[in-house]
């Protein structure tokens, strides 16, 4: 399952120690909008660290892509209407409701305990 993930969702998914094993059985993807607002204040924030060395070792795919727009959301949403991914994963309460308006395919941190789980 090909899916984009928002920084909500990897900051999360970071804390609760999952992001590895999620990573690992889901080809998993952020633009460079999300990689941005995640390691920002990187210094004084481990879990940036953590995310940026995912995504140098290639554990988590960067999209770089040109966006008009300044936020994350806006490029994973953008990309998404490309094609090629299965679902978005987000626990941002707005942008699920504009997921949803357009009937995009989410996934919120705590499902994938569930998927892992049906995964095996």
């Amino acid at each position: 399952m090909k899916l984009l993930m928002d920084a909500d969702c990897l900051i999360k998914l970071t804390k609760s120690k999952l992001k590895e094993l999620v990573c690992k059985n889901f080809s998993v993807a952020v633009p460079q909008l999300v990689k941005e607002e995640i390691t920002y204040n990187a210094q004084e924030h481990l879990d940036a660290v953590i995310i940026s060395e995912n995504i140098e070792n290639k554990l988590i795919t960067l999209k770089t892509m040109p966006s008009p727009s300044k936020k994350g959301e806006d490029a994973i949403f953008s990309i998404f209407q490309q094609g090629g991914y299965d679902a978005i994963c987000s626990d941002d309460k707005r942008f699920i409701k504009r997921l949803r308006f357009s009937n995009i395919p989410y996934i919120t941190p705590a499902v994938f305990i569930a998927l892992l789980l049906k995964k095996g």
